[in-house]
């Protein structure tokens, strides 16, 4: 019984150290980015489009190593949730998954850096799910990953961080944008060259 409550005691002192040890290393934030997806056919006289989404932002930036808390390496894994409203009324919906190595100096580099303005750069890919209503009975989705870089600037309140940030689609990809109709049904499959960009403005607390 003793040793068990011996195990025990010892087996909590350690998981709330490693709690405490991640809590130190992480910085979440949330917050709202513009996104603008852009894809054009393929073949001899390929003609683009682009389709801008409101979205929401919530992720966490998590520091592998720092230098007296002024300078940090880590990755930043978030969240997009967003969606936009044409101009006959159909919804259309974007979530999307960017995840990025970055390096990041002053403001947000750690938890207890108090510096009031800080810089951040990465690089990283983009997981994107699409899903657009183009006629009364269609509807279009796409999922593709793109490689891409980002850049932020931080100033320190009272409250927390604000970053604006921006993200840039290096490379285009190519995926499938897939038709269906209303019952689910799939009614034509073409094969586009997807990329993107986006701006925003991020709190982190």
């Amino acid at each position: 019984m003793y040793r068990l409550l011996s195990l025990l005691l010892i087996s909590g002192v350690f998981f709330t150290q490693a709690r405490a040890q991640i809590g130190d290393k992480l910085i979440p934030h949330m917050g709202f980015v513009y996104e603008i997806a852009t894809f054009s056919e393929t073949g001899t006289n390929p003609q683009s489009d682009r389709t801008a989404f409101y979205t929401f932002n919530l992720g966490t930036y998590y520091s592998f190593f720092h230098k007296n808390d002024i300078v940090s390496v880590g990755i930043d894994p978030s969240v997009h949730f967003g969606f936009n409203v044409v101009g006959n009324g159909y919804i259309n919906y974007m979530l999307q998954v960017p995840v990025f190595a970055m390096a990041r100096v002053g403001a947000n580099s750690t938890i207890y850096n108090q510096q009031k303005i800080g810089a951040g750069v990465g690089v990283g890919g983009i997981f994107t799910n699409l899903s657009e209503k183009i006629s009364p009975d269609l509807r279009r989705s796409s999922r593709y990953i793109n490689p891409a870089v980002v850049a932020e600037v931080t100033i320190m309140s009272r409250s927390g961080t604000l970053t604006v940030r921006g993200h840039y689609a290096i490379a285009e990809a190519l995926a499938d944008q897939i038709y269906k109709d209303n019952d689910g049904n799939i009614t034509n499959r073409l094969e586009r060259s997807f990329g993107g960009f986006g701006a925003g403005l991020i709190y982190g607390f």
